[in-house]
């Protein structure tokens, strides 16, 4: 929590490089702290935008990386979803146990929501 998500994604990119697309889906959904993965999403989505405005103006290398396979790793795009009820980004294999989860909150009212009716 020190330093800005925009900050940790650029780090992180710098470190790891071209690998970097290949880790980040984990990356993002092993943070335990769903404010953070929201910002860090958001920083994804950010870069993302960003480069492809800096696409239109750069001509493309097409030269292939070790890790590359038939798609390029700025094509690869995020295997995960954002829970509606909390938040949380959660990886697409894990969203319907997570979802299930929430499932028994509606059967018995927030205490804000009975401290609203009672007041």
């Amino acid at each position: 929590g020190l330093i800005p998500a925009v900050q940790y994604y650029k780090s992180c990119q710098e470190l790891l490089g071209e690998n970097f697309n290949r880790v980040f889906n984990e990356l993002l959904v092993l943070l335990p702290d769903t404010r953070k993965q929201q910002e860090l999403l958001t920083a994804h989505g950010d870069f993302k935008a960003l480069e492809k405005q800096q696409q239109g103006s750069k001509p493309k290398k097409n030269k292939k990386k070790a890790w590359q396979t038939g798609t390029t790793s700025n094509s690869l795009e995020l295997d995960c979803q954002v829970c509606p009820t909390c938040k949380q980004v959660l990886a697409m294999k894990d969203f319907n146990t997570h979802k299930t989860l929430h499932i028994g909150d509606d059967d018995f009212p927030s205490l804000q929501a009975i401290s609203k009716i009672i007041s």
